[in-house]
């Protein structure tokens, strides 16, 4: 599994203060690992996604952390994590694309990285952070409504979420985020839409 081997080989300490080293949390998820550990349906995909507390000053320690079956460049990731933006790293035994996003400023990306699960993986000891199941619905709804309310992905993964999560998810946590983040029409619509 691509994401075991970049577990495997990120150092990236789980438990590390804000702004003394980094930490990080696996957005999305590879569509091998089991359905236990992701809130919503499997699915294939082309990439991992994944967020990373990671200071300016520490984008070259990360870099070399990767080690050499990694493509990745410390200027260009400097350059996306100051922009607020990603930056791709290719894990090239596998030809695996690595999406590394830079943790947001806002009150929601701080919440949002804070309530990160650590869960097993398979029968192999691994464990990996995975965003919670409302995160990952408000994220979705986010990324729908500013893409202009087109992307079937997105709102296909915020259903089978809720189809297979939504009976053990925080309802109070979700609807807080979604009155403060605008999305309360879209996540009763999409509601909706998974009850049926």
């Amino acid at each position: 599994h691509a994401s075991i081997v970049l577990r495997r080989r990120l150092p990236l300490p789980s438990h590390a203060p804000r702004g003394k080293g980094w930490g990080w949390g696996l957005l999305e998820r590879d569509h091998s690992l089991s359905r236990r550990t992701t809130p919503g349906e499997p699915r294939a995909t082309n990439d991992i996604d994944i967020v990373v507390d990671l200071p300016l000053g520490r984008c070259g320690a990360f870099v070399e952390a990767l080690g050499a079956d990694f493509e990745a460049d410390v200027a260009e990731l400097r350059r996306a994590i100051a922009d607020g933006g990603s930056y791709n790293i290719f894990y090239l035994p596998l030809v695996t694309k690595i999406d590394v996003f830079g943790l947001g400023a806002s009150a929601y990306d701080e919440s949002e990285f804070s309530r990160r699960r650590e869960i097993g993986v398979g029968g192999t000891g691994e464990r990996l952070w995975f965003k919670s199941p409302e995160d990952t619905v408000i994220r979705k709804l986010l990324w729908f409504r500013d893409g202009g309310g087109v992307s079937t992905k997105q709102w296909r993964d915020v259903v089978q979420v809720l189809r297979v999560s939504g009976a053990s998810m925080d309802r109070g946590y979700l609807e807080t985020w979604a009155a403060r983040l605008g999305l309360t029409a879209l996540l009763a619509r999409v509601s909706g839409q998974a009850a049926s």
